[in-house]
């Protein structure tokens, strides 16, 4: 969808690219991140731009030297720089390997799982999965060719388990999902990669994050809050806090980076897991409960 976005906006590294130059004035994370949400809203009226962005889906998915792969390739270094900011203020390392790694797999992978009776080719030519005792099959190949989800997981399963050695997956994700990842552990067991004695697949799931009035979290202009803008915010509130304290040797901390963006990941965690909850500020940097800044002062 981003993709034919940006071709349809003519961007400047978009003309770049249609012209044969090296790529000049690229966005920054945010700003893709606005016509992601705008590309999506776009999805839900406009057929033709739906249409158009599964062929650019092929394309991508075939790694072909096509206008679409080249911007995709452009947007994801884009992304990635976002993204890297983050981890670099969270103190955390990631070993890249997104969905699109596992996509050259996935023609092999369904074949096999079809040669073993476990995928369904309908007269459209989409593709599905049914397992025992799970009604709702799982979806794996539009009718226009492209992979869905499910392929790309059931691909990852077979890299991590049979390339990799993997021993236990965990999926860290939310908890509407649990359908779906039940259905990739009985199809992975049913293709006979693994002894489920031997190998773990588990969900992990977790609740909604929401704002203190219960709904989505989203930002102060109404748009959905990106992890990049709450800890931007986190800091500010921090500063703004520290300052108006009384006591001197609150006032005085130096650490603002690292006591706000640990004040929120200590209140992720405080948090159970698998529940939804509000997050609130006030209560990220409470002196007077369990918080970090209590903990730290």
């Amino acid at each position: 969808l981003m993709v034919v976005e940006c071709l349809d906006r003519d961007l400047p590294f978009v003309m770049d690219v249609k012209e044969g130059r090296e790529p000049t004035n690229l966005m920054k994370s945010e700003e893709l991140s606005q016509i992601y949400i705008d590309a999506k809203s776009r999805s839900e009226t406009d057929t033709e731009f739906v249409n158009r962005a599964s062929t650019a889906l092929i394309s991508i998915q075939k790694n072909e030297d096509s206008i679409y792969t080249k911007l995709w390739k452009i947007i994801g270094n884009i992304s990635r720089t976002g993204f890297d900011q983050i981890y670099k203020k969270l103190n955390i390392t990631v070993e890249e390997r997104g969905e699109s790694f596992y996509g050259p797999l996935c023609g092999d992978v369904l074949n096999t799982l079809k040669e073993k009776g476990l995928v369904t080719v309908d007269s459209d030519g989409s593709a599905k999965c049914y397992t025992n005792g799970i009604k709702s099959p799982l979806m794996v190949m539009r009718k226009d060719g492209t992979y869905l989800y499910g392929a790309t997981d059931l691909a990852a399963v077979y890299h991590r388990v049979c390339v990799l050695g993997a021993k236990k997956i965990l999926y860290v994700v939310d908890s509407a999902q649990a359908l779906h990842f039940k259905q990739i552990a009985k199809i992975s067991e049913s293709a006979n990669w693994f002894d489920p004695e031997q190998v773990k697949l588990i969900h992990v799931p977790f609740g909604l994050v929401k704002g203190e009035n219960k709904k989505k979290l989203r930002s102060r202009d109404g748009t959905p809050l990106t992890l990049n803008s709450l800890l931007l915010t986190a800091k500010e509130k921090t500063e703004q806090k520290f300052k108006t304290e009384d006591n001197e040797s609150i006032r005085d901390l130096k650490d603002i980076d690292i006591i706000a963006y640990n004040a929120v990941k200590y209140f992720e965690l405080s948090n159970s897991r698998k529940l939804d909850y509000a997050f609130s500020f006030d209560a990220v940097l409470d002196l007077k409960r369990n918080s970090i800044v209590y903990i730290l002062y």
